[in-house]
């Protein structure tokens, strides 16, 4: 379920990006959030984004909140671009239930991230991945599981071991990586 389809970055790889399909922006309210979610009773794993930045929606964490709610065994995640992890929400990331939080980097080195995340600072969202991590151990807490997202592209294929080497400096729980390229 997409939650907003605002994004504070303007990836290649994006659709939006693109402008392939011209669409009005904005965010789903919790009435509507929760619509959606009745139809699907016995839904096992949600992720609660699409094109748009998770953090940028007003209903996030109370989304979460609710599902982890009426559906405990279904796991929830979102996959952020890191941006606005900021102390404060990652506060409420670790509170709300949440049990996977992914950030999509696809670079390795601040020269690949620059040129397929437009607009992004991978010093500043390494720092917030830090800051998550230690935060998180701090609480005691296992989850949310924390991963690095890689979609590689025909900009960005040569970049995969030092992304691999960047996730494991930073110390995240998994990696995922994705084709994209042509």
């Amino acid at each position: 379920i997409e939650l907003t389809n605002r994004c504070n970055l303007a990836c290649t790889q994006c659709l939006r990006s693109l402008g392939l399909k011209p669409y009005k922006l904005g965010s789903l309210d919790m009435d509507g959030f929760k619509q959606l979610l009745d139809q699907f009773p016995h839904v096992m794993h949600l992720s609660l984004n699409g094109f748009g930045e998770p953090f940028m929606s007003p209903i996030l964490f109370d989304a979460v909140a609710h599902v982890r709610k009426a559906r405990p065994w279904c796991k929830v995640l979102i996959y952020t671009n890191g941006m606005l992890m900021n102390e404060e929400n990652i506060a409420k990331a670790l509170r709300c239930g949440l049990t996977e939080l992914n950030v999509s980097l696809d670079g390795g080195t601040i020269d690949t991230y620059r040129r397929v995340r437009r607009g992004g600072k991978l010093d500043v969202v390494c720092d917030n991945i830090r800051n998550f991590l230690r935060m998180r151990n701090e609480a005691g807490l296992s989850h949310p599981r924390m991963g690095l997202n890689f979609v590689m592209l025909n900009d960005n294929e040569g970049d995969l071991p030092a992304f691999l080497e960047l996730a494991h400096e930073l110390g995240v729980d998994y990696v995922n990586c994705v084709t994209y390229a042509t």
